[in-house]
């Protein structure tokens, strides 16, 4: 991490070894929401410590700078409906660029440990999609089947109690809509974002997150996205530097 934002952080080192500064409020975690919430309060003029538990800032956004690449091993993109990280780079003076790596980049079949090239996919033995689709790699394939079988226009109408009746297993609500089994593990449970399985996520909570998810990240019907230059984590390491304390 830069020094000078090392130097804003109290980082969790034994207390004896702090020195004992009154502070008004303590902001316990320098990820993006905990440094910004202390930016607001200095701006304010409220005296002001960040507490982090580990030797950096970011939180949940963190750049491997010595890795070839310097890839992320948090949050790797935001969309144009990421208003207020968008907001905090610009009001922060930190440049974001379009991310011009593919979001499934690198993605591959596996079928038993071992790779299916994905010219091979459409014929292959074990690919269990509809006749129709079965040139779709599997992600694709459920992006295709959300999109034609959701119910809810926007991601807000989950909470509608008209839509109360989804709050069901997520396979059983694809079984519903006519998936056989072998593609909802095909497409889904080798995958899984939303607790162990299928089946034990709410229909309603993936379909949610699926909208919310096009909300953010498609604009006038393409998928784009967006990275810090430099790195995700360089945002931050800028809030960070910029502490008072």
């Amino acid at each position: 991490m830069q020094s000078a934002a090392a130097t804003s952080l109290a980082f969790a080192v034994p207390k004896l070894t702090r020195a004992q500064t009154k502070v008004d409020v303590i902001v316990i975690g320098a990820g993006l929401s905990g440094l910004h919430t202390a930016l607001l309060l200095e701006e304010e003029g409220v005296n002001v410590q960040v507490i982090e538990a580990r030797m950096r800032a970011g939180g949940r956004l963190e750049t491997l700078y010595d890795v070839p690449g310097t890839p992320e091993t948090g949050g790797n993109s935001f969309g144009h409906g990421y208003a207020r990280l968008i907001d905090a780079a610009k009001r922060y003076g930190v440049d974001y660029e379009p991310n011009r790596q593919s979001y499934l980049r690198g993605m591959e079949i596996v079928i038993d440990d071992k790779i299916v090239p994905i010219d091979e996919w459409p014929n292959h033995p074990k690919n269990p999609l509809p006749k129709e689709h079965r040139e779709d790699a599997p992600w694709e394939y459920y992006m295709r089947f959300m999109k034609d079988h959701v119910p809810l226009a926007q991601s807000g109408d989950w909470l509608d109690p008209e839509f109360a009746y989804l709050d069901i297993a997520f396979d059983d609500w694809m079984l519903g809509e006519g998936a056989s089994s072998e593609v909802i593990d095909m497409c889904c449970n080798h995958k899984w974002e939303y607790n162990n399985s299928t089946h034990d996520a709410s229909a309603l909570i993936v379909m949610m997150e699926y909208l919310w998810g096009r909300s953010v990240f498609l604009k006038d019907g393409a998928r784009s996205s967006f990275v810090i230059k430099g790195g995700n984590q360089r945002l931050p390491e800028k809030m960070a530097g910029l502490l008072n304390n």
